[in-house]
This record gives structure tokens, C-alpha cells and sequence, in this order.
């Protein structure tokens, strides 16, 4: 009889420890965000992955622009009328992740999405990327597309700040025309993870075609004008566009 109240008494204790335990296990894990990795890792294993390009009404789309990470999904099967000998496909499509970090304009529609897209680089573009990219969105229901090559990396100025800085100072193509009046001009010295062109590169890379698109710094061109994202966030919630206005053609059309 006494053994068996040491039993009780024992398992008694034992549950309060293992209980203790987890608990302080529990909070060391949300602490460090190793539980909130192990259930972003959970939730991706288990989303349903596309299997084929979703067909969607572009012009009639939402159009949703976030800032997200980009990882690698996996190539989607070719479009039929690419599967014909007379035909040859300059891209393919295929889908990415995307971790959605802030909407910019419109709403994502969740925080972990599988977006569809057609690439002629196929996934290269989705490895080993680590800047924070900004990405046009065009959502109906369930269906989440990014037109071709709709995204850029973003630069980080030393104070937070995230700007579009693109390397020949046009605007992109897939934003609205009127963002580049949003263009200013950017220095360097506050832009420590800038990446400039050096002056072997000079000629292959427009730096002498276009020297009023540069700052040269010791021999080093760095890109003269970007747009931050604070303004660009202002300007389409002022604007207001459409599907439709998600682009900004030349007058030659392109």
C-alpha cells in the first residue's frame, strides 16, 4: 500500500514536470519564432499546389500589389497549342511561392500564396532570392496569376526606406504610366546595399550610351533616380486603378 501511494504520488509529480517542461519548451519556441517557421512549414506542406496555369479574365481582374519573398515552386505543364512542331513557345509557365510581407494596393487574398506566371528563365528567377520583391497580382476567386515578368527586387535606403530602382531609370512597364512622376533622384552614400556597375562594364551595360541615367562614384555607376514605395503606395491609392491600367506602353506599343 504505501509503494502504491509513492506510485501516485510519483506520477503525480512526473505529469507536473512534463507539463512544466513543455510549457517552458512551448514559450522558448514562440520566443525565438522557431514555432511560428515549424507552422509556416506545416501550413505550406500541406496547401494544395497548382497542377495546371489558371485561365483567368486579365482585364477584369483584381489587381493587388504586394511586397513579398519569393521561393520556387515547380513548372506547370506547357500550354497546348505549344505542343505543336509549328509552334515555339518563348515562355513556359510555372508557379512560385510567395510570402506575402505587405500589401502596397488592394488586398492579398492570404499570406501564403502559389502564384502562377510563364518565364523564359523558368525557376532560376524564384532561387536563392533574399531582397524583398515587389509583385502585380491579378486575382479572380481563388485564382492568383502574375503577368510575365510583372515584379523587381527592391532596394533598401539605410533609413528603411524601400525604393523601385530600375537600372535604366524607365519606369516599369507593368505599372501605371503616370508613377513616373514619382521618379527622384537617389544618392548613393544612403543606399549601402546599391549595387553599382564598374567601368569595365561600362559599355555593354548603357553607362555610356545614357551617362544622365548614372551617378558615377570613384569610377563606380550607380543608378541616378528611383521611386520609394511610400510614394507609390500614395499615388495608386489616389488613382485608383484598374486591371487595365496596370500598364505603361511606348508609343512603338511596347
Amino acid at each position: 500500500m504505501p509503494r502504491r501511494r509513492e506510485t501516485a504520488k510519483w506520477r503525480r509529480l512526473t505529469n507536473r514536470w512534463s507539463a512544466a517542461v513543455i510549457d517552458r519548451v512551448r514559450a522558448f519556441l514562440l520566443a525565438s519564432g522557431v514555432a511560428s517557421l515549424l507552422l509556416a512549414a506545416h501550413v505550406s506542406a500541406g496547401t494544395p499546389q497548382l497542377e495546371t496555369y489558371p485561365e483567368i479574365d486579365e482585364a477584369n481582374a483584381t489587381p493587388v500589389l504586394v511586397i513579398a519573398r519569393v521561393s520556387p515552386g515547380k513548372m506547370l505543364p506547357e500550354f497546348a497549342e505549344c505542343n505543336t512542331p509549328l509552334v515555339i513557345c518563348l515562355h513556359s509557365p510555372l508557379w512560385f511561392r510567395a510570402r506575402v510581407l505587405r500589401s502596397i494596393y488592394g488586398v492579398a487574398p492570404d499570406s501564403a500564396l502559389e502564384v502562377a506566371t510563364t518565364s523564359h528563365y523558368g525557376m532560376r528567377a524564384y532561387e536563392h532570392s533574399s531582397s524583398p520583391r515587389l509583385i502585380l497580382l491579378l486575382v479572380e476567386g481563388d485564382k492568383v496569376i502574375m503577368p510575365t515578368y510583372s515584379e523587381m527586387d527592391l532596394t533598401s535606403r539605410d533609413d528603411g526606406e524601400l525604393f523601385l530602382v530600375p537600372a535604366l531609370g524607365e519606369s516599369p512597364h507593368w505599372l501605371p504610366c503616370s508613377i513616373s512622376s514619382l521618379r527622384e533622384e537617389i544618392s548613393p552614400e544612403r543606399f549601402s546595399t546599391l549595387r553599382g556597375i564598374r567601368a569595365d562594364d561600362y559599355e555593354w551595360t548603357y553607362v555610356n550610351e545614357t551617362p544622365e541615367l548614372f551617378s558615377i562614384v570613384r569610377d563606380v555607376a550607380y543608378p541616378r533616380y528611383g521611386i520609394s514605395v511610400s510614394s507609390l503606395e500614395a499615388h495608386l491609392e489616389e488613382i485608383m486603378p484598374d486591371a487595365k491600367a496596370f500598364r505603361c506602353e511606348k508609343e512603338d506599343g511596347t
